[in-house]
């Protein structure tokens, strides 16, 4: 009991040189614990103080999802747990998760503890899709995007023709003296498919001979990346330069899409992040002659 004591107390603490501690994650698996041992009232303590500091589930760290995922199962061991439940009809899953739909929820959903010995704990999440595009953010971290012909030359997005190539320009700035381990994730529009990502030696500039894509500069090497279906995806540290990554994406689907920024976020703080803005893009049809010749 003096354990679980003195581990509360030291819930404040914060080890700014660990990737891997957060003040969150200690809490949860303190939390895991103390419902594996049946310390009930640190439970509901420690529970209600977990309901108040988590973040949205985009926010947290890959440690803390692990701690809280066990703190979950811990808590969820009450084999005699049965909820009476009104509103929702036979919309349920083994009584543990209950999905709700708009209509329900607006005639009205209610939940009765039929029996159980164990405190029980409710988590209420809703999802939508946003109504506009977010907008640009930077913390402790920025990024851009910018779009250009083969040779360099400046792109007017409204005014892009069906099989024109591209090239994306990814650059990301750190405001911190440390290593970031960054994450990228560029969503590609619906009307562009990605042709090939560029390495180091395209933007060479040295011995003399220039790379293909010597006019990006330096292009940085990535532990990963990846051209996948809808989104260019990579990692990378980010420490005190300026980092640069870059692609060559094709115009396929004739049509007007919207362009999302680019999104950079460090892989253990999802606090340090970057976005940049987005923008729409026209890809205009393949015009062909007579014969079938453009």
């Amino acid at each position: 009991f003096s354990a679980f004591n003195a581990s509360e107390e030291a819930l404040v603490y914060t080890n700014s040189g660990d990737y891997y501690q957060t003040e969150l994650r200690d809490l949860s698996g303190v939390l895991a614990l103390a419902a594996e041992t049946g310390f009930n009232d640190h439970v509901t303590r420690l529970a209600t103080q977990l309901g108040e500091d988590t973040p949205e589930p985009d926010r947290l760290t890959t440690q803390e999802k692990s701690f809280m995922l066990l703190a979950v199962g811990n808590l969820a061991q009450e084999d005699g747990l049965r909820l009476d439940v009104d509103g929702l009809g036979r919309n349920s899953d083994n009584d543990r998760r209950y999905v709700a739909t708009p209509e329900q929820v607006q005639r009205g959903v209610s939940f009765r503890l039929r029996r159980g010995s164990n405190p029980v704990f409710r988590t209420v999440m809703v999802t939508g899709s946003p109504s506009k595009a977010p907008a640009p953010a930077s913390e402790k971290l920025s990024a851009s995007k910018t779009i250009r012909t083969l040779q360099g030359g400046r792109v007017d997005l409204s005014k892009v023709t069906q099989g024109d190539q591209l090239v994306v320009t990814l650059n990301l700035s750190p405001k911190e003296r440390r290593n970031n381990p960054v994450i990228v994730a560029d969503l590609l529009p619906a009307g562009f498919e990605i042709e090939t990502v560029l390495r180091p030696a395209d933007g060479d500039r040295s011995n003399g001979a220039d790379g293909a894509f010597a006019w990006i500069g330096e292009i940085d090497r990535a532990q990963t990346a990846e051209a996948r279906d809808d989104r260019f995806v990579a990692a990378i540290d980010v420490i005190r330069e300026d980092r640069t990554l870059a692609y060559v994406v094709r115009a396929v689907t004739p049509g007007t899409y919207t362009m999302p920024g680019v999104v950079a976020e460090d892989m253990y703080r999802p606090d340090v992040f970057a976005r940049s803005a987005s923008t729409t893009v026209t890809i205009a049809p393949q015009v062909t002659g007579p014969g079938g010749s453009k």
